[in-house]
């Protein structure tokens, strides 16, 4: 059904497993159409639904799609199977193939870095949320936010073995992407970098998590408040699960190694 479609073509994609993309792959000449409106022309030539609900529809199914392979239990992944085919209800095959291929347009250029892609998208489609305090931050904001606190992570992975970062405030996840590209560009693999990003809204976490799990990084998103360090759900991207199978994952309060 609709579920097996998308799920099915989330499991064959290389960067979704934790397998590194090539050099050829991240080297290839960006395509001439921007991408970032070729998936929101896609999402809009979807009929009978507002760009900004199909946007945040999409996002909840490629969440499960993506959450239902990295759950924990079997029956948390029968419950993010049960939930995405809830959200895909209301659109036709047709519409679910479209969505298919925005999945496509979305992986091809997250996978590469250097912008905040779905945050982009959210905000052409006007899905942000102004009465929550939504908006977009440019990307050349959190580059230049990285650049101004990151420490020697290369250094820190040689002493340490791995590197771990965190966003208390995530929304679509641009700085955490913005500290991956900073890691790659000093020669740190991603492998060996753990994040984890917190977002009060449910389809934003949504969006934070399909977001790394498309760059490939090595996270935990929590659905969730900072202040109040209430917590309503969380999943791991798959290179997260690859991350904590290589190094685990070390609770700062107890001080136990989660593997």
């Amino acid at each position: 059904m609709t579920y097996q479609n998308i799920h099915e073509g989330v499991q064959s994609a290389s960067a979704l497993m934790g397998i590194p993309l090539n050099n050829a792959t991240r080297t290839a000449p960006a395509p001439k159409t921007d991408p970032v409106k070729q998936f929101v022309a896609l999402a809009r030539s979807i009929k009978g639904h507002k760009p900004f609900r199909v946007f945040d529809d999409w996002c909840e199914i490629m969440f499960c799609a993506i959450a239902a392979i990295t759950a924990r239990t079997p029956e948390r992944a029968a419950e993010l199977i049960r939930q995405q085919e809830q959200a895909s209800a209301k659109y036709t095959q047709q519409d679910i193939r479209t969505m298919e291929s925005m999945l496509g347009v979305a992986q091809a250029a997250i996978s590469r870095g250097g912008r905040d892609f779905l945050g982009e998208a959210c905000g052409l489609m006007g899905a942000l949320d102004g009465g929550v305090g939504q908006f977009f931050t440019p990307f050349e904001v959190s580059q230049m936010l990285v650049s101004m606190t990151a420490p020697d992570i290369a250094a820190i992975v040689r002493d340490q073995g791995h590197f771990r970062g965190a966003d208390p405030a995530a929304g679509s996840g641009g700085l955490l992407v913005a500290l991956a590209d900073h890691c790659e560009s000093v020669g740190v693999d991603l492998g060996d970098v753990f994040v984890e990003g917190v977002e009060l809204v449910p389809s934003t976490y949504h969006m934070l998590f399909v977001q790394l799990s498309l760059r490939g990084v090595a996270a935990r998103a929590v659905c969730g408040n900072t202040l109040t360090q209430k917590v309503q759900q969380s999943a791991y991207t798959p290179a997260g699960v690859a991350f904590i199978n290589k190094h685990g994952v070390r609770n700062a309060a107890t001080g136990m190694v989660w593997s």
